[in-house]
């Protein structure tokens, strides 16, 4: 019984230091989407054109709505349906790389990363691949339609959502294995109490 017990102790450590990794790491997308969100529209009204209400400003204005709806909906979404949390990733992605080819000296390269985070901690890998890959195509085509930035710069762009995306994923692994620390922490209660019972009925066969 004291093996048992020293062995469930071990199990509810390691355990609590899983949760505590998950929970560090939805924090950090959480902090993350939040700051781009604030960066991003800080910059908007301070780049060219600026949000407005004719014209291209019109364009900027709308598109930045959608990034900042989008983003938030991925970041209270995270329990629907795998297709409509892929739908709205790619919005938030579409309308940052938007921005990117209407406003390039801004910031709203950085609006593509909070949904690299969401889609690699909630959705399957094979769709948040595919939201990683339309976040790769989507902001080169900006900038190379902006026509004015240096192709090392696009290729950086892209190591940064090919790095943001692959930190997410490891992010997503904790998670598993907190899941599997879990099935195994009630696989060991389970063989506890059967040990106990057992005890206990050859005690009373004793007696």
């Amino acid at each position: 019984r004291l093996g048992v017990n020293s062995q469930a102790t071990v199990g509810v450590s390691e355990l609590q230091r899983a949760r505590d990794r998950e929970r560090a790491a939805y924090l950090w997308i959480r902090a993350l989407s939040v700051a781009a969100i604030a960066f991003v529209v800080a910059t908007s009204f301070q780049a060219r054109p600026a949000p407005g209400g004719h014209g291209q400003a019109l364009g900027v204005a709308l598109v930045l709505v959608a990034f900042c709806g989008a983003t938030i909906a991925a970041m209270r979404l995270t329990r629907a349906p795998p297709a409509v949390q892929l739908a709205v990733l790619l919005v938030a992605v579409a309308s940052a790389a938007t921005l990117v080819g209407l406003q390039a000296n801004g910031a709203a390269f950085l609006g593509v990363f909070p949904a690299l985070g969401f889609a690699a901690l909630v959705l399957p890998v094979r769709l948040s691949a595919v939201v990683a890959g339309a976040a790769i195509a989507a902001v080169s085509a900006a900038w190379v339609a902006y026509g004015r930035a240096p192709i090392a710069g696009i290729v950086l762009n892209d190591f940064a959502i090919v790095a943001i995306y692959l930190l997410s994923l490891f992010a997503r692994r904790l998670r598993e294995s907190n899941q599997r620390a879990e099935l195994l922490l009630a696989e060991l209660e389970q063989t506890r109490a059967a040990q106990a019972q057992a005890a206990m009925l050859a005690e009373r066969q004793r007696l």
